[in-house]
């Protein structure tokens, strides 16, 4: 998987195989576009929230939330990523039910990988820059975070607003479970675990306090704690943590 430089197009791969994942990394990287995968819409979510993409190849038919659900929810928030669907069905009402939902084409699986190359550069021809954020650790600033609307230093503690610098008090317990989420993002982790790995109770109330700092956490962290976009709950898994700017983050165009 490759990462975005410079002024490199970046292209975010969503589909459940792993196989087809790593084929189009490989193809598209090596045609100088700057390719990310996810394996589900989780994914895709945390992909976009660490770092906009350029264009969205979006598989349709996936498990859990399919491709025109994912696709219906980015324009529902007022996101105009570009998005290319794949599909296995190529009727008419299947291709015209993703248009519908705001796709900018879509090829028909299986497909040579050299077409899906044509139509991403087609797509990107014809839509404007996409926003580049700034890096998530500000000049001159060492060991910052960025989560949500809100810088961390994780050394000392320190929150504040990304956009005016307002200090925001956190309790240490508050900070220990931030600590512990960090050196595990990426990966849910259930009450349980992380009342044991960040307050060092074994068994302990059964969530019950966890919840309640996550709760308040949120209400610090995020734009809209209703729809929690950095402290997330991954129904049957636990709380996943997805650090990256939000709606305060400082953006540029190129």
């Amino acid at each position: 998987m490759s990462a975005a430089t410079g002024g490199q197009q970046r292209v975010l791969v969503v589909d459940d195989e792993p196989a087809l994942r790593a084929l189009l990394a490989d193809f598209l990287g090596r045609r100088g576009l700057a390719v990310r995968e996810a394996a589900d819409g989780l994914a895709m979510r945390a992909a976009l929230a660490a770092e906009p993409a350029d264009v969205v190849v979006l598989d349709v038919t996936m498990p859990g939330e399919s491709g025109l659900d994912l696709l219906a929810e980015l324009r529902a928030r007022g996101d105009d990523v570009p998005v290319v669907l794949l599909t296995a069905c190529d009727g008419l009402d299947d291709r015209l039910a993703g248009l519908g939902r705001g796709a900018d084409d879509y090829v028909t699986k299986p497909f040579e990988p050299r077409e899906l190359l044509a139509r991403i550069r087609a797509v990107l021809r014809r839509s404007p820059p996409r926003p580049r954020r700034t890096a998530a650790r500000p000049r001159g600033e060492a060991g910052v975070v960025w989560l949500g609307r809100c810088l961390l230093e994780p050394a000392t503690g320190r929150l504040r607003l990304a956009h005016d610098a307002t200090e925001i008090p956190l309790t240490a317990m508050e900070l220990d479970l931030l600590r512990v989420m960090l050196r595990h993002q990426g990966v849910p982790l259930p009450r349980h675990r992380l009342e044991e790995l960040a307050h060092g109770v074994a068994g302990g109330s059964g969530g019950r306090a966890v919840d309640t700092r996550i709760h308040r956490l949120r209400e610090k962290l995020e734009p809209d704690p209703a729809n929690p976009r950095v402290l997330r709950t991954v129904r049957g898994e636990g709380y996943l943590l997805v650090p990256g700017p939000g709606e305060d983050a400082i953006v540029t165009t190129s």
